[in-house]
């Protein structure tokens, strides 16, 4: 395995701490981000890897944070936005997670999980008509987005 050297990019580090995410490896993935971090504190794709090593780690409060300051960073990065509302859904902020996916769609009104997502959290609330709404418009951008 290659070790962290100061000329790797931010995509190569970033690309490490997913590959080490998606292993388990929490602590390998969690040197590469704060290495990646220390050359642009910023980068939000690093801090929304961040996020999800500390959701994995179960700590939410340092995962919002994370999520959110990517979020801010980037504010079109999809996955920030998908993200947090997973995490807010779970820690039962349903509410929150809608706000966070109500925003998210200004920024991808193509992208069809978003509105799944907020149909599903808007069922969980009782609020069958707009979460129907929000499944029909997932349905009909799902078969736009399938190859023929």
């Amino acid at each position: 395995m290659k070790a962290l050297a100061d000329n790797d990019s931010l995509m190569e580090i970033l690309n490490r701490a997913t590959l080490m995410l998606a292993a388990g490896d929490m602590m390998r993935a969690r040197e590469d981000v704060q290495a990646g971090l220390a050359l642009d504190a910023r980068h939000a794709p690093l801090l929304c890897t961040l996020g999800l090593i500390e959701m994995a780690e179960a700590r939410p409060n340092e995962a919002q944070q994370a999520l959110l300051a990517a979020r801010v960073s980037d504010p079109a990065l999809l996955e920030a936005h998908v993200n947090l509302s997973v995490l807010l859904f779970e820690i039962g902020n349903i509410e929150g997670a809608i706000e966070a996916l109500d925003l998210a769609v200004k920024h991808h009104p193509g992208a069809d999980l978003l509105y799944f997502n907020r149909g599903f959290a808007k069922q969980c609330l009782g609020r069958w008509e707009e979460a129907a709404s929000d499944f029909s418009k997932a349905l009909e951008l799902g078969s736009e987005n399938v190859e023929a």
